[in-house]
């Protein structure tokens, strides 16, 4: 099951040939090992990942041309705000010339 992972483990997704990848809707601590053809992506973050390791990690991408960013804000929260601020304005100087869509949203359970 899912909870028999440590929280910080790294996944790898194998795929040679996989041009196109859609990681929407699933958050991970480290973002899994990607396949080095992978030309576009799409992306998840909530602002608790690591920006310089997240930042590591895409620009080892040699092909990679376009992030399709969402980011979601998951609880009203100073904390939670300043998270995806830093998160924001730690990427965007690195790999913002490859974001080719960006979706910030506020979700939160009353």
């Amino acid at each position: 099951s899912y909870d028999d992972f440590p929280p910080a483990v790294q996944f790898k997704i194998d795929g040679f040939n996989l041009r196109d990848i859609d990681l929407y809707g699933n958050y991970f601590v480290i973002l899994p090992e990607l396949p080095p053809t992978v030309h576009s992506l799409r992306l998840s973050v909530n602002g608790d990942e690591n920006p310089f390791e997240l930042v590591r990690s895409l620009e080892a991408q040699p092909f990679l041309k376009s992030i399709n960013l969402q980011l979601t804000i998951r609880e009203a929260s100073i904390a939670a705000i300043d998270n995806a601020n830093t998160l924001l304005s730690t990427i965007l100087p690195y790999i913002g010339n490859k974001i080719t869509i960006l979706t910030v949203c506020f979700f939160s359970i009353l």
